[in-house]
């Protein structure tokens, strides 16, 4: 086992035990934005103390996003701080990730809606869009039909039948503004209920990642990311 997997594998299993101890919290706000601190920590980590990440808001004049949980911001981003709050442009945005301890479907859709909103602002560039899920309250087989897959008994799994050169659409996507998501849940008997999805910015369909931990594929997709900010 390699270093860095084992350092995915720890960090993994230390947010979900973050997440469990802090369901003593009973305001939700506060617990909230303390399951929050312990993504931005738990990503942080990963890449010292040069990633610049804060909280706040997507602003092209006077149109302004909704308050985003996690801002991914390009190393030398022009900001503009009000408290502990970050207005920036989307050009100088690499992602946005939202928080969830246990998403619903209304979650997933008011995400979405959410993004249309920022990509409706005249900007030249627009970052990544992720939803990180500590949880989902959909069962995996509904998860997947809402992001284009359909379950094919025969082999027992998950299939996209979308077919660009046969002309073959494929299943709606319910949320296609979504860039990619992440849940890391293992349940009581310690089994995965994980998933990783990215969307294929080319045919706009989704492509479910075999790499495990799941916290490997943010890892990943934030060093890439980071590399384009030259």
């Amino acid at each position: 086992m390699s270093n860095f997997t084992e350092f995915y594998d720890y960090t993994e299993n230390l947010v979900w035990a973050q997440y469990t101890v802090s369901n003593i919290i009973n305001h939700e706000l506060t617990k909230g934005e303390v399951r929050e601190e312990f993504v931005i920590d738990a990503i942080q980590k990963g890449f010292g103390n040069t990633i610049n990440l804060k909280r706040g808001f997507l602003q092209v004049g006077d149109d302004q996003s909704n308050q985003m949980d996690i801002l991914l911001l390009k190393r030398n981003a022009h900001v503009m701080n009000i408290g502990n709050q970050t207005i920036v442009h989307p050009d100088n945005c690499l992602m946005v990730l939202e928080v969830k301890g246990n998403a619903t479907g209304t979650d997933m859709k008011e995400y979405n809606d959410k993004i249309a909103k920022v990509k409706a602002m005249e900007a030249d560039s627009y970052p990544l869009f992720g939803l990180f899920c500590y949880k989902i309250k959909l069962t995996e087989k509904t998860i997947m039909n809402r992001f284009g897959f359909n379950y094919d008994g025969s082999t027992n799994s998950y299939l996209d039948e979308f077919n660009l050169a046969n002309h073959i659409s494929g299943s709606p996507i319910d949320y296609p503004n979504i860039d990619f998501i992440i849940s890391i849940e293992t349940d009581e008997a310690d089994e995965s209920k994980q998933v990783y999805m990215r969307r294929n910015e080319i045919t706009g369909r989704y492509i479910r990642s075999a790499d495990f931990p799941v916290m490997k594929n943010l890892y990943l997709l934030t060093r890439s990311l980071l590399m384009t900010d030259n």
